[in-house]
């Protein structure tokens, strides 16, 4: 039985036709089967990892190697859950004294144009060319305070609710990643 023809146009359209139906099976897999199967996955790169520490312990120690599998995987959560933990808290911390930067900097931003206006101002009033630009520059500099303004009162305004969405968001997958983590955590133990 000949699944490719040796040559020809035949065999392009039935490597091209091998491709299309590899390329659907991929992502029917990817869209339908790859978030049910990801806990047996990691659980499985967990247990192929581990398996030479175990065998190690158990041929050093003489406890079981149940047990030895048992204590490591739990080692092993453990310091993902902690080291997941502590990302997660040092980026939240870090986003909230960003937040707190901004809107403590954009008074001081404020000054600085202002100072800037100010430079400029002097500048045009003893150019002979630019004696009604202050009046205009004024103007600009009001324009650009309320401009700046604005803005740090949308990024805070819109940061808090996009924080409040996503505080809502993870609640309510909260169940979700529950059961993903413990069908992880009993898929590596019967693994290893």
């Amino acid at each position: 039985m000949q699944y490719l023809p040796k040559e020809g146009y035949q065999r392009i359209l039935v490597l091209f036709f091998y491709i299309i139906i590899a390329v659907i099976a991929l992502t029917l897999f990817l869209h339908y089967l790859f978030i049910p199967l990801l806990p047996f996955l990691i659980a499985a790169l967990i247990s192929v990892i581990l398996q030479q520490p175990i065998r190690f312990l158990s041929s050093k120690i003489r406890i079981p190697r149940k047990i030895i599998a048992f204590i490591l995987v739990l080692i092993c959560f453990g310091i993902l859950f902690g080291l997941t933990f502590w990302v997660g808290s040092r980026i939240f911390f870090e986003c909230k004294s960003l937040i707190g930067q901004v809107l403590e900097n954009g008074s001081m931003i404020s000054g600085l144009l202002d100072n800037i206006m100010n430079f400029v101002t002097n500048i045009s009033e003893r150019i002979p060319i630019f004696k009604n630009g202050g009046e205009m520059l004024e103007k600009l500099s009001g324009e650009i305070d309320t401009f700046f303004v604005n803005m740090i009162k949308n990024i805070a305004s819109g940061s808090a609710a996009k924080f409040s969405d996503g505080i809502g968001k993870v609640a309510a997958a909260l169940p979700g990643i529950l059961i993903f983590l413990l069908v992880t955590v009993i898929s590596s133990i019967y693994f290893t």
